[in-house]
């Protein structure tokens, strides 16, 4: 556990110092910033937008705003948190200049099938884009609503909101009557 622990503070050593290195000019570092970062904001994007190709030109976006901006982050620890909120800007922008606005409540209730625990993704991905990003950050990546709502530019109200209808929505949809 201890070994864990220290290899875990090493490797975010590592990581500020990359940062550091890169906001000093060292374009290796940043290449190596984004290895290490790709994979995981690939999977966010995807999730969020559904299409390869968007959540693609997302996390592009996301890593060039994050080289321009590299410069104003003022701790290196924070950069992963920092890289994140700039993708998930992104994947909004891009739902925005993408889809129509509707009203959240307008989107009709599909029928509710019997479900298995191997069917609940399914369930997520049919839920409305905002609902299943909020959804997406708080249970896969373990970010807070106060940090969702800082992420997204959404009032921390809206992103409970979002939250308990998404968890309204998904309850019913496996059968649970909430």
């Amino acid at each position: 556990m201890a070994a864990a622990r220290a290899a875990s503070r090493e490797a975010a050593e590592t990581e500020e110092e990359l940062v550091r290195r890169a906001q000093r000019g060292d374009p290796g570092a940043f290449e190596e910033l984004v290895r290490e970062h790709e994979k995981r904001l690939f999977r966010l994007a995807r999730q969020a937008l559904e299409d390869d190709e968007d959540a693609a030109d997302a996390v592009q976006s996301a890593f060039l705003r994050a080289y321009r901006g590299l410069g104003r982050l003022e701790n290196p620890a924070a950069f992963p948190a920092w890289l994140t909120r700039i993708l998930v800007r992104e994947c909004i922008s891009l739902m925005r200049a993408r889809r129509p606005t509707v009203a959240l409540d307008s989107i009709p209730e599909p029928p509710a099938p019997a479900a298995e625990d191997g069917e609940i993704w399914r369930f997520v991905e049919e839920l409305p884009p905002p609902q299943r990003l909020i959804l997406t950050l708080r249970f896969v990546y373990g970010y807070g609503p106060d940090e969702i709502a800082a992420m997204t530019g959404t009032p921390s109200g809206t992103v409970k909101s979002r939250l308990h209808r998404a968890l309204r929505r998904l309850g019913r949809r496996l059968g649970a009557g909430t």
